[in-house]
């Protein structure tokens, strides 16, 4: 009976033995385990730490042996083209490219009396010159002592010529200076054409101080396809 006992308590204690041990044996994989990740992890992070820096350092390489950037405007320089200047044509073009007005010719003048002869076959003169009073109608004008005068156009051509864009100015004194248009009394312009064989007139007003008419030009410009025509001489 004792012995029976004695075998129990004894397969008791194995059992117990057996227990503990795997416990210890599943605590020690455990912290075997825990260890392993860990050097997984450390190991995985020095390795991405080196392949930044080896990127990093390819990077470097490759700035380190390509040309700079181009310098567009050190090589203009260079080239001996002033970017300034190449601004300052392409905003102001008529530096470059004269106007058509900068090209027009004006025929020598001809006495106040004479007759002046254009290509396009058209006889011009001036008919008549009157000192008038001007009247001053549209703002900008000043009453005063003005000169009205007309002038002539003979059509000895055998086509009309068109006398829209027209014009007729003066000028008086000496350097010259132009004399201001004035309405009235009695300004007309030139009638739209004249037709062949015909004359067409246009009467023209112009502030002229009395005390400055020893030396008028007046210049009538028919159009850009001829040259402007002049008369000069003293008016009394």
């Amino acid at each position: 009976m004792m012995k029976g006992a004695d075998v129990s308590e004894g397969g008791s204690e194995t059992s117990a033995g057996s227990g503990m041990e795997t416990s210890s044996e599943a605590v020690a994989r455990a912290r075997r385990n825990r260890t392993l990740i860990g050097g997984a992890v450390a190991i995985a992070v020095v390795a991405v730490a080196v392949a930044i820096g080896v990127i990093a350092a390819q990077n470097g390489a490759s700035n380190a042996g390509s040309p700079p950037p181009a310098n567009t405007t050190g090589s203009a320089m260079s080239a001996g083209t002033s970017p300034t200047a190449s601004t300052s044509a392409a905003s102001h073009p008529e530096t470059t490219a004269p106007s058509d007005a900068s090209e027009r010719s004006t025929l020598p003048p001809v006495p106040l009396d004479g007759i002046a002869e254009v290509p396009a076959g058209a006889g011009v003169r001036v008919t008549s010159i009157d000192a008038v009073e001007g009247e001053a109608v549209v703002p900008g004008e000043i009453a005063g002592p003005a000169l009205r005068v007309t002038v002539e156009i003979d059509n000895s051509s055998a086509d009309a010529i068109d006398l829209r864009t027209a014009t007729v100015t003066l000028a008086y004194g000496d350097p010259l200076q132009p004399g201001n248009p004035i309405s009235k009394p009695a300004g007309a312009s030139f009638p739209d054409t004249v037709e062949p064989g015909q004359s067409a007139s246009g009467t023209f007003v112009f502030e002229v101080p009395k005390d400055q008419r020893d030396r008028v030009q007046i210049a009538v410009d028919l159009s850009i396809d001829d040259p402007i025509i002049a008369f000069e001489g003293s008016v009394g």
